[in-house]
């Protein structure tokens, strides 16, 4: 018979292997972009990771521009907004 902390256990299992499943399957989609563009296209590995270079910049602005938008800067963009309604 299984008592109730090896049930508990075993959600926690179930759960920890489907995020890591999910983690798995999110880059799936990528690796065949990249195929697709080194294949097909024609695109050298020095190209492929320019481009994933210059793709990724938004992801490295957003935190900065959150941080200063956070401690102070949010004022004049309200009152800019409501100016102008």
């Amino acid at each position: 018979m299984v008592n109730m902390e090896n049930k508990k256990l075993l959600w926690l299992y179930i759960l920890s292997a489907s995020i890591y499943f999910t983690q798995g399957t999110e880059s799936l989609p990528g690796l065949a972009f990249f195929f697709y563009l080194k294949e097909k296209l024609g695109l050298t590995p020095e190209k492929l990771m320019y481009i994933s270079a210059i793709v990724t910049i938004p992801w490295i602005i957003k935190p900065l521009e959150g941080f200063f938008i956070d401690n102070g800067i949010k004022i004049p963009y309200i009152k800019i907004t409501i100016k102008n309604e």
